[in-house]
């Protein structure tokens, strides 16, 4: 069975990191070049619209959801910006050698006295693809690849940058 996806394959979306977080859709139907006749009515039926999703290749940090015959892939602000891999350095205490590295916010103590150098390890744009398989109950199975591009303008960055150092004044 052939699908008709919309959009096809392909770039799913361009999102600029403005901390805003983005959603993209994709609608899946049966192909009606694939519908069948009634030999005893002559009615046309129409294919049906594949009712199950798989996704493989999806970072962590993006969510993916579906609902009928569309599915959805989506991220807040901090879980876009979590495309962006960090090294945050801070001071424990006020002293220089108290020094140490995270890589994640999360993984910033509360009790760091000061953040001293944060250092984006990503290149922008950052390009992330992955495969969504539509079938009709695990039958009639078709595979495409999309791709979503991601333009690093350091927003959420520097918004938690932000938060973080005023937090410890």
């Amino acid at each position: 069975m052939a699908y008709i996806w919309t959009p096809d394959a392909g770039v799913l979306l361009s999102y600029r990191d403005d901390g805003n977080g983005f959603s993209g859709s994709v609608s899946v139907i049966g192909d009606p070049a694939n519908a069948t006749v009634d030999p005893v009515t002559g009615m046309e039926t129409p294919p049906p619209d594949p009712d199950t999703f798989e996704v493989s290749g999806l970072d962590d940090v993006l969510t993916f959801s579906s609902s009928g015959n569309t599915w959805t892939v989506s991220a807040t602000g901090p879980e876009a910006a979590g495309l962006f891999p960090v090294e945050i350095t801070y001071l424990l205490t006020p002293y220089k050698d108290s020094k140490a590295v995270v890589s994640t916010w999360q993984d910033l103590p509360e009790e760091a006295h000061e953040v001293v150098k944060l250092v984006t390890k990503a290149s922008s744009p950052y390009v992330t693809s992955f495969d969504v398989t539509a079938s009709v109950g695990g039958e009639d199975a078709e595979t495409k690849t999309y791709s979503i591009e991601v333009i690093h303008t350091y927003t959420a960055n520097a918004d938690r940058l932000k938060l973080e150092v005023d937090k410890r004044r």
